[in-house]
């Protein structure tokens, strides 16, 4: 399983903010390794974007942990 699978279910973070940030990983591997992946993820490439999805993310974890992250 991946780490957004272990947040699910060690953490019980709600599946919105884990799905909403694991859609931009497989931008994250295109900018990072663009001869070797497809740009295939289905949101905009714009940096706000991103960051509000992490964001989000990172305000569900600490509601589930509040000592997140150690």
């Amino acid at each position: 399983p991946s780490r957004c699978d272990a947040w699910r279910t060690i953490a019980a973070v709600a599946a919105g903010p884990i799905s909403g940030f694991r859609q931009l990983l497989p931008h994250r591997h295109w900018l990072a390794h663009g001869g070797y992946f497809q740009d295939r993820a289905p949101v905009p490439d714009d940096p706000a974007f991103a960051m509000n999805r992490y964001r989000n993310l990172l305000a569900a974890l600490r509601a589930a942990d509040p000592s997140f992250p150690r």
